[in-house]
């Protein structure tokens, strides 16, 4: 996802949106990469399955961990199983964000066991 932002802190993206949901409704972002940033959005749905984003850098968090945990918990609903471990997608999605390459991510993922289809 490419993250477009301009003067006064602003920025704009697209995202993928869960069918059926609300036209427009507000959220916070966190990234998980550097810098880290934190902000305000808004939240246009523009087709089926396909929204605008139009927010506000409102902060940075200290460090990676910091913004990880932030993340994680604006998610909580969807990011569990009925157990309470996280999802696999999540997992997975984690490992491709910080690894170098696809040999390097390829292994990690198997070693978590992490290779095939969700269950």
């Amino acid at each position: 996802m490419v993250i477009y932002t301009g003067p006064f802190n602003l920025f704009f993206h697209t995202v993928p949106l869960r069918r059926g949901g609300p036209l427009i409704e507000t959220s916070s972002t966190t990234e998980v990469v550097e810098p880290y940033r934190r902000g305000r959005c808004v939240i246009v749905k523009v087709w089926p399955g396909k929204g605008w984003v139009f927010g506000r850098w409102t902060g940075v968090h200290e460090d990676e961990e910091t913004a990880l945990v932030a993340a994680v918990a604006a998610h909580m609903d969807t990011a569990l199983d009925d157990a309470g471990k996280l999802q696999r997608r999540y997992a997975r999605e984690a490992v491709a964000r910080s690894s170098k390459d696809p040999t390097d991510e390829w292994e990690i993922l198997s070693a978590l066991d992490l290779t095939g289809e969700d269950r």
